[in-house]
């Protein structure tokens, strides 16, 4: 049997499927159990962050904020900004990542770990 991990977050359903696939003599593949060990699964954050809600959000944590050239000014030392694919068609998630810049410093880390709050973790 493959190893599967299924969850239900919010609107979001996220599957792990760990197995080992074979094309039969028919064209069509099929899933195997795996021979050895699955490896282990690097963490997912899951969600969609709308940068003007997460301005809205930081005030109530003590966090002055800013719009600057596109990217979100947190604090005096961190800025936030969405880099990715936001148009992608057929309605397909798009494939974006918030990339945190800044010293690694208490404020860092104190946005950091409210940026992570908005998501899901998998």
């Amino acid at each position: 049997m493959s190893n599967v991990l299924f969850k239900k977050l919010g609107d979001y359903e996220i599957a792990w499927i760990d197995s080992e696939i074979e094309k039969t003599e028919s064209g069509t593949l099929s899933s195997l159990p795996l021979s050895t060990t699955a490896p282990p699964h690097n963490s997912v954050l899951v969600g969609d962050l709308k940068m003007t809600d997460f301005k809205q959000f930081l005030p109530g944590k003590g966090i002055q904020v800013e719009f600057l050239g596109g990217a979100l000014r947190c604090g005096e030392y961190v800025t936030l900004r969405k880099v990715g694919d936001a148009s992608q068609k057929g309605g397909a998630a798009a494939i974006q990542q918030i990339v945190i810049e800044g010293p690694l410093c208490e404020e860092y880390y104190k946005i950091r770990e409210y940026l992570y709050s908005q998501f899901y973790s998998l």
